[in-house]
């Protein structure tokens, strides 16, 4: 049933993603067909991640490396107006963490907020003890649609089922923050749940 559950939230997310990126896709053919096949390659490879994970719970430093994909993307489409920054340590990168953490909240930064010259988006993801954290700066859009929550509610979920504990949202007048605990490599899911 968990499996099932997981998998039931891992199709939510995945729509929702595929929609924005052919979106950009369309655009990008028309206007740098060069571009447009650098961005084909980078999607390819995230869809290869989120297919064939071979497991629900990766090492950081493995979800860092498969996030890099996502950011070129974003990189491509706002050029300048999206800052990334990642201060993890090599002794972090090896703690466990569920697999397609970051990704939805990158691109949940990227979706809220306007990343344009003058005003670049800055997200950041560092340490914080055994947290990984993921900061944006808040400069909303104006939306006639509200957000649903949806995709923080599903990586609720999944750090719940997985993990046995929750992920920390925090908003500050400037900022929005969200923690991410991770759990030691050697640590078995049944030994960390107790």
């Amino acid at each position: 049933n968990t499996e099932t559950e997981l998998e039931l939230m891992k199709q939510q997310l995945n729509p929702h993603f595929f929609f924005n990126a052919l979106s950009t896709l369309s655009g990008l053919t028309r206007e740098d067909p060069e571009k447009a096949q650098q961005y084909i390659a980078h999607l390819s490879r995230i869809f290869r991640n989120l297919l064939h994970a071979p497991q629900q719970m990766i090492t950081v430093g493995e979800e860092l490396r498969q996030l890099s994909s996502y950011t070129a993307l974003l990189k491509m489409r706002f050029e300048e107006n999206v800052r990334i920054t990642v201060n993890v340590p090599d002794d972090f990168q090896v703690r466990m963490i569920p697999h397609f953490s970051l990704q939805p909240l990158v691109e949940n930064a990227a979706k809220h907020n306007l990343a344009v010259p003058g005003n670049p988006l800055q997200i950041d993801i560092y340490t914080v003890e055994n947290n990984l954290v993921v900061a944006n700066n808040l400069q909303p859009v104006r939306s006639l649609q509200p957000s649903s929550g949806l995709g923080l509610h599903h990586l609720h979920e999944r750090f719940r089922i997985l993990m046995g504990s929750t992920i920390a949202v925090s908003r500050t007048n400037d900022q929005f923050i969200v923690k991410l605990p991770t759990h030691d490599a050697t640590l078995t899911h049944t030994d960390h749940r107790r």
